[in-house]
Parts: structure tokens; sequence; C-alpha cells
């Protein structure tokens, strides 16, 4: 398990500097195994980005804050209210 608390605080950061923009849930697979069943994770930390219910993205691995925000990076900025017309 010291892999996977190891990439925890990273994924704190983003959801504490993106807040409004995502929301980051966290799913034990131990206690959930259908969660990691179903979307075939082999490998923890597993990060899945959805939007509106599909999924987008995803990173295998633990890997630092840079690298994630690159990776989500039309993810993370809420949309102006001019775009919401």
């Amino acid at each position: 398990m010291r892999a996977l608390q190891d990439g925890l605080p990273v994924l704190d950061q983003i959801a504490a500097e993106h807040a409004g923009a995502v929301d980051v849930v966290k799913v034990n697979i131990d206690e959930n195994p259908q969660v990691a069943a179903e979307y075939g994770i082999t490998s923890i930390p597993a990060i899945y980005l959805f939007k509106d219910g599909a999924l987008k993205s995803s990173v295998v691995g633990a890997r630092p804050k840079r690298y994630l925000e690159k990776e989500f990076a039309q993810y993370l900025h809420q949309p102006s209210a001019e775009n919401h017309g």
C-alpha cells in the first residue's frame, strides 16, 4: 500500500487547486474489487478522468504533479461563463 499512499498527496493538491473544475474521488480497490475488474486495474495508483460519465483519460503509476496537470490540462480549468451560452 505504500506506493499508493505516496501518490495521494498529489491528487489532494490538484483537487484543492482546481476546486470547482474537478472532483477527486479515491476508491480502495481492495474494498471495491468490482471497480478494479470493471476498469481492468492491475496496478496502483491508477488515475482515471471522467467527464459527463465518460472515461476521457487515464494514467497508471505514480507521477509528479506537473505530469498529471499536463496530461489532464484540458479538464482542469473550469470553462468561463460565456461558454455556457
